[in-house]
């Protein structure tokens, strides 16, 4: 059943020819079979299916890829005959964490990265912040990569992810007992002592470097829940 599916799903974006450009400046005709965040498979005419990387398509072929996957949310994201090669590494682009809000009162903090809002029942360092949202982007843009067709790289929204200091509230808001995260299909918890993070008579802790493997896990569910 599941490879009927994908054989009618690898059809079912088949177009019009139209004319692609690469970065070059060079011109070819193809028709889109299936396109990711990544790559985009084409027919091309007269000749033989190829996959080609976004990054060496120009800016008017990016914005009409955009607005096909728009069009057509349900179309192919690979082409099952056709599958690319497994990737040697997968990284995400450089980004910054901005603070989108605080309340200054309890110390609560929202910040943003790219596909991630980071909500923190304390202020936290911005690099701090910077540390695990690296993990969140690069362990999307890893999913992103593998070509089986599970990611199309244009979530309609950014994930929610919630940063607790206390296990109390961590257990409160749906965290599992005795586990340092937690996925609820709606967003990602994570307490933050079993990261290594932690307020101290000193200040605040923060060895989370060796822990971040919870994150990767965490986001991991996140990413393919949808």
């Amino acid at each position: 059943m599941l490879v009927l599916w994908l054989t009618l799903a690898g059809c079912a974006m088949a177009g019009a020819t139209r004319t692609w450009t690469d970065r070059g400046g060079k011109s070819f005709e193809a028709e889109l079979l299936a396109a990711d965040s990544v790559r985009a498979t084409l027919q091309v005419k007269g000749g033989a299916k190829t996959i080609v990387p976004l990054a060496n398509l120009s800016s008017a072929d990016l914005d009409y890829l955009r607005q096909s996957r728009r069009d057509n949310p349900d179309a192919p994201i690979v082409d099952p005959t056709f599958l690319p090669p497994w990737p040697k590494e997968a990284v995400a682009e450089s980004f910054d964490v901005k603070i989108t809000g605080e309340d200054r009162a309890s110390g609560s903090t929202e910040y943003s990265s790219p596909h991630f809002t980071i909500a923190a029942d304390l202020r936290l360092p911005v690099g701090v912040v910077r540390d695990l949202a690296a993990v969140l982007e690069a362990t999307r843009a890893a999913v992103c990569a593998v070509p089986l067709g599970i990611m199309s790289g244009l979530e309609p929204e950014k994930y929610q992810v919630r940063l607790f200091s206390k296990t109390e509230e961590y257990g409160a808001a749906g965290g599992n007992v005795g586990t340092g995260g937690t996925f609820t299909h709606r967003e990602m918890l994570i307490l933050l002592p079993n990261l290594g993070i932690q307020a101290t008579t000193n200040g605040l802790s923060a060895e989370h470097q060796k822990n971040l493997f919870v994150i990767k896990h965490e986001v991991t569910h996140q990413l393919l829940d949808r």
